[in-house]
C-alpha cells in the first residue's frame, strides 16, 4: 500500500481497525484517517452496531441446519453489508 512509505506500521494498524470498526474498508477511508489523525484518537467501544464475523463453513459439506445457516447471514447482509467467502473445499465438490 503506498500510505505506508508515509505512515509508520503502528499507525497504518491503527488506521486499518478504525476502517474496519466503521465498515469502511477502501482505500480512500483508510487514507483519510490516517490525513487526520483520525488513528491517534481512542476507538470507541459501541458494540451495538454489527460486527464482522467468521465461520467454518465450507471447510467439508454443510449439513441442512448449516446450508440454512449460510443462506440466512447471505441473506440478511443482501445490499447491506459486505459478504466474503472462501473456501478451500475444491469448486468441483461445493454441489456435493
Amino acid at each position: 500500500m503506498r500510505l505506508a512509505r508515509e505512515y509508520s506500521p503502528a499507525r497504518m494498524e491503527a488506521a486499518a481497525e478504525r476502517a474496519l470498526l466503521m465498515g469502511a474498508c477502501r482505500y480512500q477511508s483508510v487514507k483519510s484517517i490516517l490525513k487526520n489523525s483520525l488513528d491517534m484518537l481512542p476507538v470507541a467501544t459501541d458494540t451495538s452496531g454489527p460486527t464482522p464475523s467468521s465461520h467454518d463453513w465450507a471447510m467439508a459439506p454443510l449439513t441442512e441446519s448449516d446450508r440454512r445457516d449460510f443462506w440466512e447471514v447471505c441473506e440478511d447482509r443482501y445490499q447491506s453489508r459486505s459478504l466474503i467467502l472462501t473456501s478451500q473445499l475444491p469448486v468441483s465438490k461445493w454441489h456435493e
